[in-house]
């Protein structure tokens, strides 16, 4: 035999070897995760801690894009995890950095937007708590920027915010008691951002998300008073720190009200009317929180918002539509809130859609908004829809 032929064949043997042996790994390791989740699923009241400890273990072991995937199989397998989705992505964060700071690096992807992007609320945190360093979380943002901006826009902007939520985070207890000094050192953080005002303001959001958050629970004595929710947002000095502000009490604004309708009417009535917008915008995006951990129909929410005025129906409906993308199932977003949308009552129809559409450019590269525009066609039964949405994901923001 010419032995010419036989070193070829040995490294074709010997791949087709390490080939069967990677997919028999993969099948065990299969077969283990899914006993895993099995036992997690029928573990009573420990189910959810059981969810979260099965998650850090796989991102600790197999990396960030492996705790992000099963996150995205417990939501699929069991609906009530989208309550606590949100959670467990500040946990993958903050593993994600412990990865980061000891190798330098883990696996960035897209899929870090899965659940509100809680992923760079934990990792900010992390950071932030061990570190005291605003210049490595900026460093950090501006890596996001450079690996992610040209596939999902919108996730370096989530980055930002997260440096004003893990700023807060760390506040001094003695100002618990004190609303603007519990939020003065974070915003002097945001200030800090360079001249870019959409950086600040989104630093500024994480603040204002955290001060929310902070207002509904009795530990930090802050006393906000659910009647004049948006009273902390009158006393900032700069426009986009109180843009940031109003939008981010839609977390007070909906845990203090008794009914969506009611959110929205407080959004509206008590907000300083040049930021009403952003108020409104809060409170709908958050209602998409609410409409999945409740497994409710959207189409009530979509209905509440054609009972405000004319100008303001729009925004409502295309906020409930971003809403439930942000917490909608990872992988599958899109789904549930474009069956709302086909069902979303009149005059509303094309708001509803456009909602869909600003998320898509937030999250998707170019094949995905493509997918998203071509489903909206098929839903909508028309091209004007997909002719609507691709010419705004070609405008420039």
């Amino acid at each position: 035999m010419n032995l010419s032929y036989r070193k070829p064949l040995l490294l074709s043997a010997v791949a087709l070897l390490i080939l069967v042996v990677g997919v028999l790994a993969y099948g065990v390791y299969s077969a283990q995760l899914e006993t895993r989740i099995t036992e997690c699923e029928v573990a009573g009241d420990r189910k959810e801690q059981c969810f979260q400890e099965l998650i850090l273990e796989q991102t600790a072991l197999r990396g960030v894009s492996a705790g992000l995937d099963l996150a995205a199989i417990l939501y699929g397998r069991n609906p009530a995890f989208a309550e606590s989705c949100h959670g467990n992505m500040h946990e993958i964060g903050a593993e994600a950095y412990r990865q980061f700071s000891t190798q330098g690096r883990f696996d960035l992807s897209p899929k870090t937007s899965y659940c509100g992007f809680g992923f760079y609320h934990g990792f900010m945190e992390s950071l932030l708590a061990e570190r005291g360093d605003f210049s490595e979380a900026v460093r950090f943002c501006s890596y996001v920027d450079e690996e992610l901006s040209g596939t999902a826009e919108g996730v370096p902007f989530a980055c930002y915010h997260g440096i004003g939520h893990g700023a807060v985070d760390g506040s001094d207890p003695a100002a618990w008691d004190d609303a603007q000094k519990y939020i003065a050192p974070a915003l002097a953080i945001c200030e800090k951002l360079g001249t870019e005002d959409q950086y600040k303001e989104r630093c500024g959001s994480g603040v204002f998300n955290a001060l929310a958050v902070a207002y509904v629970n009795p530990k930090y004595r802050l006393g906000a008073n659910p009647a004049d929710p948006f009273a902390i947002c009158r006393m900032q000095e700069t426009d986009y720190f109180r843009r940031a502000c109003y939008d981010q009490m839609n977390t007070y604004v909906v845990k203090t009200s008794a009914t969506f309708l009611e959110a929205v009417d407080k959004a509206v009535t008590t907000s300083d009317s040049r930021y009403t917008i952003f108020a409104l915008r809060g409170v709908g995006w958050y209602a998409g929180y609410q409409i999945l951990s409740a497994k409710e129909d959207p189409v009530f929410y979509l209905e509440d918002c054609n009972l405000i005025r004319g100008d303001l129906r729009e925004t409502c409906v295309e906020s409930v539509a971003t809403g439930l993308i942000e917490f909608g199932k990872p992988g599958e977003e899109y789904t549930l809130a474009l069956e709302a949308c086909r069902r979303s009552p009149a005059p509303t129809v094309s708001a509803c859609f456009r909602g869909v559409e600003l998320s898509a450019r937030d999250r998707l590269d170019f094949r995905g908004r493509e997918r998203v525009c071509a489903d909206i066609e098929a839903v909508a039964r028309g091209g004007v829809e997909g002719q609507k949405c691709r010419a705004l994901m070609e405008r420039d923001f």
